[in-house]
């Protein structure tokens, strides 16, 4: 998956002023790449009928093999040290659903 990141910072300030404006140099368009990543995903269903209408029960696992591959970089400029901390938040885990869907 390709990104847009940050990949420096400067502030500019005028003379006799402790703050000022950050400006972010962002990297090429879509220039940068995260790790490689798969996920397994599994979807069952059985049908059935009750009381005389059609019903199904599935059962959904996300992320099956529980890899925490990076779903996306945040970019935090707001540190007092004037430095750009890199966050990589990371895909949910292993997350199972079971539904029950009834046509009437």
């Amino acid at each position: 998956q390709s990104y847009t990141g940050a990949t420096s910072m400067f502030m500019t300030r005028l003379p006799g002023m402790n703050y000022g404006r950050t400006k972010i140099i962002p990297s090429d368009r879509y220039g940068l790449r995260l790790p490689n990543t798969h996920q397994l995903n599994v979807n069952g269903s059985y049908k059935f009928e009750i009381w005389g209408n059609q019903a199904r029960v599935i059962l959904d696992i996300y992320n099956l093999y529980n890899r925490r591959d990076i779903w996306f970089r945040f970019y935090d400029t707001s540190t007092e040290s004037g430095s750009v901390e890199v966050t990589d938040v990371r895909l949910l885990p292993i997350v199972p659903s079971l539904s029950f869907e009834m046509k009437f």
